[in-house]
């Protein structure tokens, strides 16, 4: 028995050799690297003054010169790349580098970042004694900051931020907000079933969870479940029917962000796991919820509609303007509560713009992906007479504000100059001398904002620029004399252009830029003006600023949103589909 083991050993440690050895493929670059990740097929490199993105052939994507906390170690790759420098934390597109917003003095002034953690939409920038919870699409605060001392690296999971101390470990609980978890999955024949906790300290809106399952004819399958709203402390069931073996299932509040689910929020299940008996080929399948076509629990009609696109480059988290909905009788709410938008399984943020009860509305639908040279399919859902509308400004655009309360935001704005007010959802600024707001993020182009506002007096501005006042650098709606007239001003500090606007400054009215490729355009009331500007347009990333001089002005709402041009446009919506 002891030779036969010895040899068994011998072979298999002869099978080993002969595999191979681990060899030296390439070598990138000459400096000390600090810190290396990955987002699943770049290659991310950081040194203490720069962030290097790898292909997987070692040559160079892009090259960033940053200072980057704790060494060159204060780096977290996710959807962004998301970097710690000094007191601010910065996030960069991963295709160029390019930054996407910048949270200035997050922890406090002279508090370094030295900890990034990623939960599904959420950051934890943290040091030694503080921590606070980021949105990671716009880099606004969730929360104050938090004293939470430590003396070891801390850690993140299932819902709770934990810290080392002299005496013991501390668990601060869901830090992370709306945290939802996979308590367990149960199989049996014919049928899966996800129970998900919302762990969190806030509700859980529109929670989608994924199943990806073999049939047991072997055939692979995806399938969306939406489960609505679940509120703190409260669990749901997500069945799935249907002659499964095995597979998993995932959960995110935030199912827009397409991304690698970790931790709690995804488990495997098979048949041999929960010690239950195959169903086999010959049960039917269970026809009273079709696993191969998706609807929204709860409502009873749907209707598609392709969204055209000529451009050869996708757009990612792109709102659609505009998009028409005539009331149809017997199939929606008199008041368009009930209508819900999908994309791919997905359901979408949207914001209803305007209506006529009865008769139409008018909605704008962030869509995660619209693909390049073909466009994508959206689907409309309604006929739920209990549904309640989800319309949400500040997850359809970049920025959105309609000014309600009597204070000036100021997890979105902060002030530069003068005294803002707000009154009855409108901001004013007036006085004597410089006043102004500008937003608390920068952002990149391309993008398009706009605001509705009246001008009254000469120098007011509304635009985008480099830097916090709207000086020299600017791409404005500007009301400038004779008789307050309101026009379209591009400067980048050498030389400047400009075109009017229809109205003047003085009149309510809706005034957007887009601004793409170095070419702005005006819009007013949603259409485009006469005339374009290119060139003199200033080097980003961009602030959103209101300013003024020597005028008042008036501020209804403003909004910011990615830009393309032209830009997609809606087809017709295909023949009503019911569920039964």
């Amino acid at each position: 028995m002891k030779i036969k083991i010895i040899l068994l050993l011998c072979i298999i440690a002869s099978s080993i050799i002969t595999v191979g050895a681990i060899q030296e493929v390439w070598h990138s670059g000459n400096s000390e690297i600090k810190s290396l990740s990955s987002d699943g097929i770049n290659i991310y490199a950081a040194t203490p003054d720069n962030l290097k993105c790898l292909n997987p052939d070692g040559s160079q994507k892009w090259s960033k010169t940053y200072t980057i906390n704790d060494n060159g170690q204060a780096i977290k790759i996710n959807k962004y790349a998301l970097i710690g420098t000094d007191d601010d934390l910065k996030a960069l597109n991963l295709n160029d580098g390019s930054q996407r917003w910048t949270n200035y003095e997050t922890l406090g002034i002279n508090q370094v970042i030295k900890y990034i953690f990623t939960k599904q939409g959420y950051i934890i920038a943290s040091n030694d004694n503080k921590a606070i919870v980021i949105d990671r699409e716009t880099g606004e605060n969730k929360t104050q900051v938090i004293e939470a001392n430590t003396v070891c690296k801390p850690y993140s999971t299932q819902g709770l931020y934990l810290t080392g101390t002299s005496e013991g470990i501390q668990a601060y609980k869901s830090i992370l907000l709306p945290d939802l978890y996979i308590k367990n999955t149960k199989l049996e024949s014919g049928k899966v079933t996800a129970t998900i906790e919302n762990k969190g300290l806030s509700t859980a809106k529109s929670v989608v969870v994924k199943f990806f399952y073999r049939k047991s004819d072997g055939s692979l399958k995806t399938l969306h479940r939406n489960l609505g709203d679940i509120q703190e402390g409260q669990s749901r069931d997500a069945p799935l029917y249907g002659n499964i073996t095995a597979g998993y299932v995932n959960v995110d509040p935030y199912y827009t962000v397409k991304e690698l689910n970790e931790d709690n929020n995804q488990k495997y299940f098979t048949y041999n796991q929960q010690n239950n008996t195959n169903p086999g080929d010959n049960q039917s399948e269970n026809t009273t919820t079709p696993e191969e076509e998706f609807w929204i629990e709860g409502f009873n009609y749907k209707s598609n509609v392709n969204i055209q696109y000529s451009g050869t480059t996708d757009l990612i988290d792109y709102t659609i303007t505009k998009v028409l909905v005539n009331f149809e009788a017997g199939k929606m709410k008199t008041n368009f509560d009930d209508v819900r938008f999908v994309s791919g399984n997905q359901v979408l943020n949207y914001t209803l713009k305007s209506k006529i009860d009865s008769d139409k509305a008018y909605f704008d639908v962030k869509v995660p992906l619209i693909k390049g040279d073909s466009g994508t399919n959206i689907t409309m859902f309604s006929g739920n007479a209990n549904a309640v509308s989800l319309s949400n400004p500040d997850n359809t655009y970049l920025l959105y504000d309609h000014f309600e309360g009597t204070e000036l935001n100021s997890s979105k704005w902060e002030i530069t100059a003068g005294t803002p007010t707000i009154s009855n959802s409108i901001l004013t600024l007036s006085g004597t001398g410089s006043k102004g707001i500008c937003s608390k993020n920068t952002f990149n182009a391309p993008i398009y904002f706009e605001a509705k506002s009246h001008m009254s007096g000469i120098y007011s501005q509304i635009g985008i620029g480099p830097d916090k006042d709207l000086s020299s650098k600017l791409i404005a709606i500007y009301g400038t004399v004779p008789s307050s007239n309101a026009v379209l001003y591009v400067a980048n500090g050498s030389g400047y252009n400009m075109i009017g606007y229809n109205s003047l400054g003085g009149n309510d009215s809706i005034r957007g830029i887009g601004y793409y490729n170095h070419i702005v355009k005006g819009y007013e009331n949603g259409e485009l003006i006469n005339g374009q500007i290119e060139g003199f347009d200033p080097e980003g990333p961009y602030y959103i600023e209101i300013t003024g001089t020597y005028a008042t002005q008036y501020v209804d709402y403003i909004l910011a949103r990615n830009y393309i041009y032209p830009e997609p446009t809606l087809g017709n919506w295909g023949s009503w589909i019911s569920k039964t």
